[in-house]
C-alpha cells in the first residue's frame, strides 16, 4: 500500500477517536480496543487495505 494512504488511515483513525472519545466515555469499549479492532479490520487478514510488504 503506499505511504501516504496509510497516513491518511492513521490521521483518519486519530480524528474519529478525538470525535467520538466522548461518547465511548459512556459505553464499555475504550479508545484502544477500538484502534485494534479497526486495525484487526484494515490489516492484511481481512481487507488488506493495509499491507506492509
Amino acid at each position: 500500500m503506499e505511504f501516504h494512504l496509510v497516513v491518511l488511515l492513521l490521521g483518519g483513525l486519530v480524528l474519529g477517536l478525538g470525535v467520538t472519545a466522548n461518547a465511548l466515555k459512556r459505553v464499555w469499549l475504550s479508545a484502544p480496543l477500538l484502534a485494534l479492532a479497526i486495525g484487526v479490520v484494515v490489516g492484511p487478514e481481512v481487507t488488506g487495505l493495509v499491507d506492509l510488504e
